[in-house]
């Protein structure tokens, strides 16, 4: 099972180490009709056992790839957590504000008591659910692709906590103070008093400002490059010229978020008007927790007219995010 497992794995991401991803797909397919007794069709997966090592190793491979997906591009502002079913998750929230230290007279010690603030949070989660149909003659044929569903529905799930994540992000700007939540189009200046506030407020050694590669582009020193004569050398301008955007601004690392269309239309999922900038080494400002396996649920042949196969994928998850944590939010206009 963690042989077909991380198989899938690696035909998700394009890359295997021992076969071609043709061979792979074929590989991982030849080990359904393993489990099915030789062909993947009525009779077999009509037995309830087999239906359930086949739905098993679908489960297993997608709670392995969702996660996966999340990591690298959110791991400097989301916290993962993964919870047996009934469970519930409380977030210990720190306060990083120093203590006032005051001036006293000699022999007294009359000074106002101070404590470490904690808060918490706690994430609620919802099931959130998708619904596929095959064909009766590819179902009864065993032409179903394994591969390309198992992918499929990993990849639709893994788009919607992306957009869960950016909208409620996005939705914490109106809780910002006007230190943190910033208006307006691109000023240096604006841009470098957050980052010193963010980094301050926080206690941290610096800071990463995080946004679409549209909203990067407009990150720059100035509107033109020859407002600030030998800021914008030729290697800086030639980064923008191959990437798009600056890599860093005045000691800012400037990081991309990848943006992609909302399924079945043609808009973005993050917005490309922001600049989320958050503090290095610090509490995360999202919680993403989920709860329990992924739930794999078919229907009968006769439920449907037209004897249709369906299969609907849910998973239970959801996510809270620390707006009095101090991190900064440019949106620009």
């Amino acid at each position: 099972m963690n042989e077909l497992v991380q198989l899938g794995l690696d035909l998700y991401y394009g890359k295997t180490d021992k076969f071609s991803a043709e061979d792979a797909n074929d590989a991982f397919r030849k080990s359904i009709l393993e489990i099915c007794g030789g062909k993947a069709d009525y009779k077999a997966l009509s037995n309830p056992m087999i239906r359930h090592n086949v739905f098993n190793l679908i489960t297993e491979t997608i709670d392995q790839i969702i996660p996966r997906t999340l990591e690298g591009q959110f791991d400097q502002f989301v916290e993962t957590k993964n919870l047996n079913w009934g469970d519930s998750q409380v977030f210990e929230v720190s306060d990083p504000s120093l203590f006032k230290v005051a001036t006293i007279a000699n022999g007294t010690t009359n000074v106002r008591m101070q404590r470490l603030d904690k808060g918490s949070l706690t994430v609620p989660t919802k099931m959130r659910f998708v619904k596929i149909y095959e064909e009766f003659y590819r179902f009864i044929s065993g032409r179903i692709n394994w591969v390309e569903m198992v992918n499929r529905v990993a990849a639709s799930f893994a788009l919607q906590i992306k957009s869960d994540i950016y909208t409620g992000i996005y939705a914490s700007y109106s809780a910002l103070s006007a230190t943190y939540g910033v208006t307006g189009t691109f000023s240096v200046s604006a841009f470098n008093t957050m980052v010193a506030h963010v980094q301050a407020a926080a206690n941290t050694p610096g800071v990463v400002a995080f946004g679409t590669k549209l909203a990067l582009a407009k990150v720059t020193p100035s509107a033109g490059f020859t407002a600030y004569p030998g800021l914008m050398n030729q290697e800086m301008m030639g980064q923008v010229n191959m990437q798009g955007y600056l890599g860093n601004l005045q000691g800012t690392p400037l990081v991309e978020l990848a943006n992609a269309h909302v399924a079945g239309t043609d808009n973005f999922v993050i917005d490309d008007s922001f600049i989320l900038i958050v503090p290095m080494n610090s509490e995360k400002i999202v919680k993403l927790v989920f709860e329990g396996e992924s739930i794999i649920t078919d229907n009968a042949f006769d439920q449907n007219a037209d004897m249709s196969k369906e299969y609907g994928f849910g998973k239970q998850y959801g996510l809270g995010i620390l707006s009095a944590s101090k991190y900064g939010f440019y949106k620009l206009s």
